[in-house]
């Protein structure tokens, strides 16, 4: 049975592998220049930090610097936990004019758990 288990742990890393994105190759950018120019980061993988705030009606959450720049975040389970903390998240930035700048949440590096 343990080598059953071993097997399933396996094939199920590789799988999240091919799905997911290399947050080694994730670029550094700032909620500054994602806000001035979101076309340059378009369908690509970015890491940033700021503060996660949220809104109630219609729920959805976002990333917020000090000078109010900020990007949505999906998906919301994830998010949630981590409203009014300090965090850097890795995922993939998307804009459009519909539905503004966004980032689809790979992982959270770090946060301010003292808050």
């Amino acid at each position: 049975m343990p080598a059953r288990n071993l097997l399933v742990a396996i094939v199920t890393t590789l799988a999240l592998a091919a799905c997911g994105t290399d947050r080694t190759t994730a670029e550094d950018v700032s909620l500054a220049e994602l806000a001035a120019r979101p076309q340059a980061y378009d369908d690509r993988t970015v890491r940033t930090r700021g503060i996660v705030r949220g809104f109630d009606d219609p729920r959805h959450y976002w990333l917020e610097d000090p000078q109010i720049n900020r990007v949505g975040l999906e998906p919301m389970n994830v998010i949630a936990p981590h409203l009014d903390r300090e965090v850097t998240i890795v995922g993939r930035f998307s804009f459009s004019r519909d539905r503004g700048r966004r980032i689809r949440i790979d992982g959270i590096e770090a946060y301010d758990a003292a808050r």
